[in-house]
């Protein structure tokens, strides 16, 4: 999966956030967040009637980004993020997802930022795994903040923090979803 040079992401993590909630929610039109489906009330909360599903995957991200003003360089960012995620929907409406990274390992395919005028490469630190779970029902909402760090090969380091926020009302509807722009820091 290709993600345009304008892409509003800037790390891994995030990527894969949005795309669980889109597998959640389903996609928006311009006239604001109406959900594929809908999370209305009408069966029990969680039960042996729920909708299980594992995916093993790996998603390739590739795009240029040159608003990490901290840098002073446009970066290219690259490389595939290994995952696994299990979905437990309910016929209330209720869906409940975990999702685990995989170890970054000397052996498995590098998720990097090089600079593009330095040629400084910035390596996702803290190679793995870690876990998120997400849950969101009728009437609930839900807040997502994520930090990466990456460090550079002449000892800088990038940060990025990544925030999204999702309600939903009593019937299930989605009514908000705010995504935060990334934000980074340089040391």
């Amino acid at each position: 999966m290709r993600t345009p040079t304008s892409a509003p992401l800037g790390t891994k993590f995030c990527y894969l956030v949005l795309m669980a909630a889109a597998l959640a929610f389903g996609c928006n039109d311009a006239t604001g967040p109406v959900p594929s489906r809908s999370l209305a009330p009408g069966g029990p909360a969680f039960s042996a009637s729920d909708n299980s599903t594992w995916i093993y995957s790996s998603d390739y991200v590739d795009y240029f980004r040159n608003d990490i003003y901290c840098l002073g360089e446009p970066v290219h960012v690259y490389g595939s993020s290994l995952f696994r995620y299990h979905e437990v929907t309910s016929d209330a409406g209720n869906f409940q997802y975990h999702v685990q990274f995989l170890p970054q390992t000397p052996n498995g395919p590098p998720f990097v930022v090089v600079g593009l005028t330095t040629g400084r490469v910035f390596t996702y630190k803290n190679g793995g795994p870690f876990n998120q779970v997400y849950h969101l029902g009728p009437g609930e909402s839900i807040t997502v903040i994520a930090n990466e760090t990456y460090t550079g090969s002449d000892g800088t380091t990038l940060g990025d923090t990544y925030r999204l926020h999702i309600t939903t009302n009593a019937n299930g509807v989605v009514t908000v979803v705010r995504e935060v722009p990334v934000e980074f820091t340089c040391k």
